[in-house]
């Protein structure tokens, strides 16, 4: 998708709205992408949206997301593929070696390595009770997949703070969301291997701070026919790239993107879906940083 339009000559400059998007790359990376051609969405025009998951918009499955974070008894969750795990010596490859693959950016096989036996973790290549398990565990891993992957969207819906370690992929709706708030963000792969120290040493209440950010949210990544409002925001996040980029252009911007929104939604989530002509939107047309190849996340 955001790939492949960046680099036809006739749709390039138009606003590409993908899944998976490259975009949350360093100056320096995003001047070699495009000394090798190599761009794959633009931060400034395209939008990173969320797919479809009928499974999580179950009235049953939102429901029990409700579960406080206290009453949960997985510290952290993960099951799925893991590419040669099970081959002789794939626990004597380094860190190195397998934060180099490509597949989920090695964040998969990290965790594997590292994590599986902790106590409280139940990282596992596949599990009986899967959907019971998301919305019993506190933490669960968001691994990379076609961008953000399925996981992203299980873990929000279920009330379990995601984790999302350090990459150039740009999360989901990345101008209107908190991701911030939401998520544990920008956690270097080199430093997957301490999480269990890491969860262990947040500050109290800091999960279910970020476990009330999701079930606010939660509903804005989640399409119409599960009574979500990912459609319109949308069309929200596309009119705001298309107005920095005629601002940019010296044109004179006419729409006000709110209006492409439920009057509900504008009075429910007024902090993040906003006009840009508000005086209280927040760094309109700005990108937020969210951890990139550094682990670092900051507004800017």
């Amino acid at each position: 998708g955001g790939c492949e339009l960046n680099q036809v000559a006739g749709v390039r400059d138009s606003i590409a709205v993908a899944h998976y998007l490259l975009t949350n790359l360093s100056a320096a990376e995003r001047a070699a992408a495009r000394r090798q051609s190599q761009s794959c969405g633009s931060r400034l025009k395209d939008v990173p949206v969320p797919p479809h998951l009928p499974a999580v918009g179950s009235a049953r499955f939102l429901s029990s997301g409700l579960r406080p974070a206290s009453r949960r008894r997985i510290a952290f969750f993960f099951a799925g593929n893991v590419p040669d795990s099970t081959l002789p010596g794939f626990d004597a490859r380094t860190d190195a070696d397998l934060g180099a693959e490509a597949y989920s950016e090695g964040v998969r096989q990290l965790v594997w390595k590292h994590l599986r036996s902790a106590a409280g973790f139940r990282v596992v290549p596949r599990s009986a009770t899967y959907a019971d398990d998301w919305a019993d565990a506190k933490v669960c891993l968001a691994p990379m997949g076609v961008g953000w992957g399925i996981r992203l969207l299980w873990a929000v819906a279920a009330g379990c703070v995601p984790l999302m370690a350090s990459s150039r992929v740009a999360p989901w709706f990345d101008r209107a969301l908190p991701w911030e708030q939401m998520a544990i963000l920008g956690v270097p792969k080199q430093d997957l291997q301490r999480l269990p120290t890491t969860l262990a040493a947040l500050p109290d209440g800091a999960l279910e701070q970020k476990q009330r950010a999701l079930w606010r949210f939660r509903m804005l990544v989640l399409w119409p026919p599960a009574g979500g409002l990912a459609y319109h925001v949308t069309l929200y996040e596309v009119c705001l790239r298309a107005a920095g980029l005629a601002r940019r252009r010296g044109a004179v911007w006419g729409w006000d993107c709110a209006q492409l929104l439920p009057p509900s939604a504008v009075e429910e989530f007024p902090e993040v879906l906003q006009s840009p002509a508000s005086p209280t939107a927040r760094a309109f047309g700005a990108r937020r940083d969210w951890g990139g190849t550094t682990g670092r996340h900051r507004d800017r």
